[in-house]
């Protein structure tokens, strides 16, 4: 069985790029999740 991914956190100062860029990189679709009121 191939091991999954559940969540990571990675710092960025420009979201929407790194959303592209990673998902780009990794081959999937990223989701974005409200945590402690932040909604990055």
């Amino acid at each position: 069985m191939k091991p999954t991914v559940y969540y990571f956190e990675i710092p960025v100062s420009d979201l929407e790029r790194a959303i592209t860029f990673y998902s780009k990189v990794f081959d999937c679709e990223l989701d974005r999740v409200d945590v402690d009121g932040s909604n990055g």
